[in-house]
């Protein structure tokens, strides 16, 4: 057997992610964990220690405690399946894995796919093991949501205690074995609080995660057991039916929890999956990271750009993902809150519950499309200007330091044209329109006053493109227009500008 590996830690913003790495393989594997556990506490007993010792042969593992749960720290509060994606990604980096196969366990699995959904270029490999990407029933009827509440109320509370029913639900072959009862609550009280318990039994039921299944793209493998009474053997079945090229292997037994029961079984199948992916084409740890440019567009038209070139419409993969990236693109960097995404996204939704699970789906793909740049906590999601620029705020930016000509350079025309009757852009439309036309009207008064008549007329043009009703770029047109003795021009431009003004009620001689 082998030694057990160091405790090491991720850190991703304040959070710091307990992880360990063992085994001696040539192929890379980030576990993605069920709902709690403790990563030391594993190596006591034999049967984690055979799936360790046995899986280290072929590979080299990286496990960690997600935040809230296990050796990592337990007093933040249960975070949104997108920022899980964000806290495997840092374990990764701090682990040096460029690119590895993603094994994803029980409610770890939806957290994997989204994973593989998100940054495909960053997974070589899939496998799905008890698993589902959702574990509510669509059906559920009143009565029996009440009663599978319950006995989830039942469970933990007895979490911890020598009263625990874990075993007896999640590994009825171990239930009987007087040793590992014994450890079980220990095991339990050092993984999760009851109360956190409860807050990651909140998030599952509204994990949700069947919209990406057809967008996954790497090799994918599902294993389930036929006995698996707490994820039935026939929705993970389903799950695989959606994935393209994913194999399904059924395999005997009635243990939810994979380290209890025929281990070999289920090693002897992923080992050959694992081996026979192709290697990438550059060492471990030394591949360079992407130094892709992304910038987001919203003046004259929405559009993104990633290392010059314009992100299609099919990229995007919903209508919902580009009007998420629409509204935060519209914040200029600023947080947007959850809550009010979701309601613009799923406005006249049911079922509330299972919103926030959706959202995460929806800025999976907003990730992907970007790359980078998407910024998410708990309560609010932005994108982040030093990553991805932004051109909103890039003129924002220009009209606080009285950057005139930089503001007329990035307004390309009206903010989000195309969506001139959303609420939410009103506000940043108008705005921006104020800060273009003061900007045209100080360099047009700047370029009159020493004589650039050449730069006037340009000024002029632009102003009554943006607002034909304004006195002040009629008469600089046309007196720029004469000065430059151009006077059929100038003779035109002024009954253009009576014509304006007796729209308004307005003589001028």
């Amino acid at each position: 057997m082998m030694s057990i590996p160091p405790l090491r830690y991720a850190h991703t913003g304040a959070v710091s992610l307990a992880f360990q790495i063992f085994g001696s393989g040539e192929r890379d594997v980030l576990v993605i964990p069920p709902m709690a556990h403790n990563i030391e506490l594993m190596w006591e007993r034999w049967e984690f220690r055979r799936v360790f010792d046995r899986m280290g042969r072929f590979a080299r593992v990286v496990h960690f405690d997600k935040r809230g749960t296990g050796a990592s720290d337990r007093t933040v509060p249960v975070p949104t399946l997108d920022e899980r994606v964000d806290d495997a990604r840092a374990v990764m980096d701090a682990a040096g894995l460029d690119r590895c196969v993603f094994y994803g366990i029980s409610e770890g699995g939806p957290m994997a796919l989204l994973f593989a959904a998100t940054y495909p270029e960053r997974v070589s490999g899939l496998i799905l093991h008890a698993t589902a990407p959702t574990f509510v029933p669509d059906n559920e009827q009143p009565e029996q949501r009440q009663s599978r509440r319950d006995g989830l109320e039942h469970w933990v509370r007895r979490w911890g205690t020598e009263d625990s029913t874990t075993l007896q639900v999640f590994a009825p072959s171990a239930a009987s074995d007087a040793s590992y009862c014994s450890w079980e609550p220990r095991f339990e009280r050092q993984s999760a609080t009851p109360s956190g318990m409860r807050d990651l039994i909140e998030m599952w039921e509204g994990i949700d995660v069947r919209e990406i299944l057809p967008g996954v793209s790497v090799p994918t493998l599902v294993l389930h057991r036929r006995g698996d009474k707490v994820i039935p053997i026939a929705t993970s079945r389903q799950m695989a039916e959606r994935i393209p090229g994913a194999r399904f292997v059924a395999l005997d037994g009635p243990d939810h929890f994979v380290h209890i029961g025929d281990v070999d079984e289920w090693i002897d199948a992923i080992e050959p999956f694992i081996s026979g992916i192709e290697q990438p084409s550059t060492p471990r740890r030394s591949r360079a990271r992407s130094t892709a440019t992304t910038e987001i567009r919203t003046f004259g038209g929405f559009g993104v750009v990633r290392d010059g070139n314009e992100v299609t419409l099919a990229t995007w993969g919903s209508r919902r993902a580009r009007v998420l990236c629409k509204r935060l693109a519209a914040a200029a960097g600023d947080p947007v809150p959850r809550e009010a995404l979701a309601e613009l996204l799923w406005p006249d939704d049911p079922d509330p519950s299972k919103l926030g699970a959706r959202l995460s789906v929806q800025l999976s793909k907003v990730r992907r499309v970007l790359g980078c740049g998407v910024v998410a906590d708990r309560s609010s999601v932005s994108i982040d200007p030093a990553a991805v620029s932004l051109d909103l705020a890039r003129f924002r930016a220009a009209v606080r330091a009285r950057h005139h000509d930089d503001v007329i350079a990035i307004y390309r025309g009206p903010f989000l044209p195309e969506d001139v009757y959303e609420p939410w852009t009103e506000a940043p439309r108008e705005r921006a329109r104020t800060a273009y036309v003061g900007a045209l009207t100080t360099l047009a008064g700047e370029a009159t006053a020493r004589g650039d008549y050449g730069m006037v007329i340009d000024l002029a043009q632009r102003l009554l493109e943006t607002d034909p009703y304004n006195s002040s770029a009629h008469q600089w047109l046309i007196e720029a227009l004469e000065r430059c003795g151009r006077h059929g021009e100038a003779h035109r431009a002024r009954h253009r500008y009576q014509a304006r003004m007796l729209e308004l009620g307005i003589t001028e001689s």
